[in-house]
């Protein structure tokens, strides 16, 4: 089971069975981060960032820590970043980053890049994400033939943070990303006699 938490066509699962250790390690990564005296020392720096290691903890704009991968420098004091175990993207302060230590990286990222099985991986960047075009055979196809901004609509409000069993059609690794992707089939066990 996958617990879908991003739009449609290009989005991120999270593998449902670890819910309840996701809430774990959350909490004790916030405990930890937020207290001045496990503070690195001194503010990172564009030469720490660009250093090789990609992975921190962020204090995101919510105010809560996450394990974030930094994808790029904006300017000299804030960087563009993935958040690791939910998939979104933010920019961070160089302030707000701290070295990920390493009983904090056990854990296995959690947030996995999907599509629909049948759709191709077409896309260049997030911003791109509509230029899907489907195939015959995909599981699910849009009415009119191809992905429109009202197809994408409905599909969001119907799976949007909502739970469903999943099969998994393929798994491609994305040497680009350094990341796995997987393609899959969504089942809404939710109707008392029928899988839809």
């Amino acid at each position: 089971d996958l617990y879908l938490i991003k739009k449609p066509l290009w989005f991120q699962v999270q593998p449902w069975q670890n819910t309840t250790q996701l809430e774990t390690f959350q909490s004790g990564l916030n405990a930890f981060y937020s207290k001045p005296h496990n503070a690195y020392g001194r503010t990172l720096t564009n030469a720490d960032i660009n250093s090789g290691d990609k992975f921190y903890a962020g204090q995101h704009m919510d105010g809560k820590w996450y394990r974030v991968k930094v994808n790029a420098t904006i300017d000299e004091n804030t960087v563009a970043a993935k958040i690791v175990d939910f998939g979104d993207f933010t920019m961070i302060p160089l302030e707000n980053l701290q070295p990920l230590w390493p009983q904090f990286r056990k854990l296995p990222m959690q947030s996995v890049n999907a599509s629909l099985a049948g759709i191709p991986f077409k896309i260049a960047s997030q911003y791109t994400w509509l230029l899907f075009f489907p195939l015959t055979f995909s599981d699910i196809v849009a009415a009119n033939g191809d992905w429109t901004a009202e197809d994408t609509v409905w599909f969001s409000k119907r799976v949007v943070n909502s739970q469903f069993v999943s099969r998994i059609k393929d798994v491609i690794f994305d040497s680009l990303e350094e990341n796995v992707r997987i393609t899959l089939s969504l089942v809404d066990t939710t109707h008392p006699t029928t899988d839809i």
